[in-house]
């Protein structure tokens, strides 16, 4: 998770939309005892981008997107555990972060670049370096909203279609990482 830090305003926007669509799931599959945790963790992540919102006044850094990711794994292993969302949905919601943290990785290893180094070489970062810092934490928001939310909505409804929903849902990221990714960096 501590990936996709590299802009204000992206991982605390990208970890509000992902907690409202785990509450949103798991309150329609009567999971409501996870509910409040997820809740919390959200109402965190609210307060704190009125602050990291592009110009951002403070930052995560790494102790507070590894808190953050170790929470949401958390939430991630209960609502699997117990039932509430299926894996395939899960990865539904978390697709974003994962082609992009993922993509980039081996876009970067294929293109024989160091990964293991510090780099802005994700989607979000090249695609915020030629627009500005709130751009692309509006599109996280956008994104998950009106494609992520109405797809897990979907694949949750509709359990035998959840590969080719998944399928679909990953398209745009990777069309995002195509356009924006490692290839474009300089580093």
């Amino acid at each position: 998770f501590n990936f996709m830090d590299g802009t204000d305003g992206h991982l605390s926007s990208l970890a509000c939309m992902q907690c409202i669509l785990m509450i949103i799931l798991i309150s329609i599959n009567r999971g409501q005892e996870l509910i409040l945790p997820i809740f919390i963790l959200l109402s965190l992540l609210i307060v704190f981008l009125k602050f990291n919102w592009s110009p951002a006044k403070i930052f995560m850094g790494d102790a507070g997107s590894l808190f953050v990711g170790i929470n949401l794994i958390i939430f991630i292993i209960i609502s699997i555990k117990s039932l509430l969302i299926s894996p395939i949905v899960m990865l539904i919601i978390f697709s974003y972060c994962l082609i992009d943290g993922y993509g980039t990785v081996l876009i970067r290893l294929f293109f024989k670049k160091q990964w293991k180094k510090r780099h802005r070489s994700h989607p979000y970062q090249n695609f915020a370096m030629t627009n500005n810092h709130s751009s692309i934490s509006k599109y996280v928001i956008i994104f998950h909203f009106f494609w992520l939310l109405p797809l897990s909505l979907l694949a949750n409804e509709f359990k035998s279609f959840q590969f080719v929903v998944l399928i679909i849902s990953i398209i745009p990221s990777l069309i995002f990482l195509k356009k924006f990714g490692p290839r474009y960096s300089t580093d």
